[in-house]
Order: structure tokens, then sequence, then C-alpha cells
């Protein structure tokens, strides 16, 4: 499984099944009945309702219609009928549909492979806020395999990512601070990032309670009244802190 397929299934956006203000639709109720027939899991009628949507120029299906050959939702997978409809809608400047569209430069998927070009446009788009790309970045910067590997750059998009309540980005900065990548090895801010991520990642929940064998109580109680002070400042609707709180 390739890292974008991997990433693909933990999206926080894998499909856009409402209209947003970000998003033009050139047809709403008819889009919204493809959603819907979506949501049933008929995929025929969705694909049969967002195809001519999409060819008409409505972003939002060229999105998801790209999606569902990604994944192979309902049709088979097609890498290169994907990365087309990805770049019709990267070209209407919809930012997810750069982030799919640079991870498929990245990986020569349905697209010839050109890393650089992939790479400058997930930077652009991670720029823009969006966690998705921040997070990819994150995963690249770590992994050190497209990218030399940069254990503070991972650090820094993982931290704009969870500060936007990306699960998956605390879970990994939790993993950053109790293995000193990136950052000294700080086991109360690995017990914090792990606590936000256990709310939606079962493995966190693991992690924290195996962290706290090398905690003294003190620690722990640090750690708990962070989660508790962030708690409250998340309820305001602010964002999280992308630093130490």
């Amino acid at each position: 499984m390739t890292l974008k397929r991997s990433l693909l299934a933990i999206s926080a956006c894998a499909f856009l099944t409402t209209a947003t203000a970000s998003v033009a639709f050139a047809d709403t109720a008819e889009y919204l009945r493809g959603v819907a027939a979506f949501q049933k899991r008929d995929y025929t009628s969705a694909v049969a309702i967002w195809t001519p949507l999409a060819e008409a120029g409505d972003v939002a299906s060229q999105f998801n219609l790209a999606r569902m050959y990604d994944a192979g939702v309902g049709v088979p997978e097609d890498d290169t009928k994907a990365s087309a409809w990805y770049s019709r809608a990267a070209a209407a400047g919809f930012d997810p549909a750069k982030r799919e569209l640079a991870m498929d430069y990245i990986e020569g998927e349905g697209v010839a492979a050109d890393p650089s070009k992939g790479i400058a446009m997930l930077h652009e788009t991670a720029d823009t806020g969006d966690a998705d790309a921040q997070f990819q970045l994150g995963m690249l910067y770590r992994e050190g395999e497209v990218v030399a590997k940069d254990y503070s750059q991972a650090m820094k998009w993982y931290l704009k990512a969870a500060a936007q309540g990306y699960s998956e980005a605390q879970y990994m900065i939790g993993f950053m601070y109790g293995s000193g990548y990136g950052v000294p090895q700080d086991f109360v801010m690995a017990y914090y990032y792990y606590s936000l991520a256990a709310e939606e990642i079962n493995i966190s929940v693991k992690a924290r309670e195996h962290l706290t064998e090398y905690m003294s109580t003190d620690d722990i109680t640090r750690a708990m009244g962070l989660v508790t002070e962030q708690r409250m400042i998340a309820s305001t609707g602010q964002n999280l802190a992308v630093n130490n709180p």
C-alpha cells in the first residue's frame, strides 16, 4: 500500500458529502441527489449523477469522482482517471484536489512521477492551511524517502495539522515527544498529545498507557492538567496550541 493510499483511508475529507462555502456547485440539488445515492451505497447512481456535473465543471463532483476512482469505491480502481479528475478540480483552485494531485506526482500514480513538482504543490497547499497536506508533509519528512529526513520539519507540519484537531497528527506528535525525534524527549508532552488523539485513535490510548510506566505521579498529574486546560480552550472554539501549551 502506498503512502497516499494509506492516507486516503484516514483522510478527514474523503468525500464531499455536503455543500460548503469553499466549493462552487453547478447544480446543488442535483449534486446532493448524488450525495444521497452515495450515502446509500448506490455508487452506480452517484457516478451517473456526478459525471455530467463534473464534465460541466462542478468541482465537488470532479473531486468525488477522483476519490472513487482513487480508492476503487463503486468503480474499478483507476489511477489515471483519478488523476485526471483531480487535475481538473485543482485547476479550479480546489486545495484538496491539489493535495491529492501532488501525491500522485510524488508517487507516480496516474501521472508521470515528478516528486519535485509534487512536493512543491504539497507545500503550496499546506501553506493555505490544509490539514491533510500538512500531515502528509509531516509524514514525508519523517520517513525521508521522497525528501531528506528532517524530524524538525516533520514536527513543524504535524503541529500545524494538530492545531486544527487532526488526530493522526496529534498521535504522531505524541510519538515524536515520546521518542525524542525532532524535539527533546518529553513524556509529559507525549502524554498530552496522545490524550488529544485518544478520542479518535484507539492505539493512542494504548500508547498513553504504556507511557505511564516511565512517568512519575507528578508528571501524569501535570500532563492531565494540560489536557484539561486545552479542552477548556477548545470548548471556546479556539484552535489547539501549535507549540507546547
